[in-house]
């Protein structure tokens, strides 16, 4: 694989964040939203590094309520986790 400036590590000295945030709507959720604790577990992620980025795989709605960099990939199909894998390593993110 190709390095794009995005590395793997973990622990503070983690500079670079990149949280995959699942958001579909399931009936025995009583909701569609993602739950306050995983937006405000997202949100220190991210906030936490030097660059972050939420993968949305969700309804695009949610990325205002997030309050993050983000990008939407609209739900968990596999070809949209594919899109936006493929959009992190051609590099175009934060």
């Amino acid at each position: 694989m190709r390095s794009v400036g995005w590395s793997i590590c973990a622990g503070p000295e983690a500079r670079q964040c990149v949280v995959v945030l699942a958001a579909t709507p399931r009936s025995w959720k009583g909701r569609g939203a993602p739950s306050t604790r995983a937006l405000n577990e997202a949100r220190a992620l991210v906030g936490s590094a030097r660059r972050g980025i939420v993968v949305l795989l969700g309804h695009a709605r949610w990325l205002e309520t997030l309050g993050a960099p983000a990008i939407c990939a609209w739900s968990t199909e596999t070809v949209m986790e594919r899109a936006a894998a493929a959009w992190l390593r051609a590099g175009t993110g934060p």
